[in-house]
């Protein structure tokens, strides 16, 4: 059962990553196209059921990588990138929607713009503690496997890295609830 535990563990760790990017991506372009028509506008189903599979496809391929390739540092690696862009790209859209809520002067684009800028607000830190627990745990089993593979009984040391994995999805939305205005 733990054997097909991991997996699943990390499919749901990677979709925390790709969901992040995915989430920062959309605000950027909510700070770029403010809608007229706010309070009747609709979901994009199409966008968002094809931004979901592509996130499932991803965290598969890494699963995949990782359980069955053996891509376990290649793996790791895209991962801890892929939270620092994100960061990147959040800190960028965060900038950009506080300068442009100054310079914007009807109510309901204020709204809208303010709204971006308080959501991201919230994400910096979550997104912050979501990249360095991922580079926490990765150094972490790369230390173990590198220095004490003889010394340490393995199945526990990836159960603690699937501990911290697991929290670290947990910390994720409790920050940004908690953070969010």
């Amino acid at each position: 059962i733990f054997r097909m535990a991991q997996p699943l563990n990390d499919i749901g760790g990677f979709l925390v990553d790709i969901n992040n990017l995915l989430i920062v991506i959309e605000r950027t372009i909510a700070s770029t196209k403010l809608d007229s028509r706010y309070e009747s506008s609709r979901a994009n189903w199409t966008a968002l059921l094809a931004c979901e599979a592509f996130s499932v496809c991803v965290a598969l391929a890494f699963a995949y990588l990782i359980h069955y390739q053996r891509k376990v540092v290649e793996s790791a690696s895209a991962i801890v990138a892929l939270g620092i862009v994100t960061i990147i790209v959040l800190i960028f859209c965060h900038l950009y929607s506080a300068h442009r809520y100054k310079r914007l002067v009807g109510v309901n684009e204020k709204y809208q713009m303010r709204e971006v800028e308080y959501l991201t607000r919230a994400l910096i830190p979550a997104c912050i503690v979501n990249a360095l627990l991922r580079m926490f745990s990765n150094a972490m089993v790369g230390f173990f496997f590198c220095v004490f593979v003889i010394l340490i009984n393995i199945k526990m040391n990836l159960l603690v890295f699937r501990i911290i994995l697991t929290i670290n999805a947990a910390q994720w939305g409790m920050l940004v609830i908690a953070l969010h205005q």
